[in-house]
């Protein structure tokens, strides 16, 4: 376990009492489930944010085979006014 999987934790149980004690949903487990929801999403994406780790996918990066000079790229002889 990371040290920011710690933080994203808090983040969720700060949702679910901040739901419990500031908040008056009716029934009150609709509003528990929207407060867990909100201190996890927004603790997640915090974490991803400022450690670099995706929220989804991989942190490897992908090399294109193209380059911008093929998608431009056009024949000289055409351009030219002899």
């Amino acid at each position: 376990m990371k040290i920011h999987h710690l933080f994203v934790l808090v983040g969720t149980f700060a949702g679910l009492l901040s739901s419990i004690f500031f908040f008056t949903i009716n029934p009150p487990v609709l509003g528990w489930l929207f407060g867990t929801g909100i201190g996890l999403s927004g603790s997640a994406f915090f974490v991803a944010i400022f450690s670099g780790e995706p929220l989804a996918g991989s942190t490897g990066s992908t090399k294109s085979n193209w380059h911008l000079e093929d998608l431009y790229h056009t024949d000289n002889n055409e351009n030219s006014n002899s």
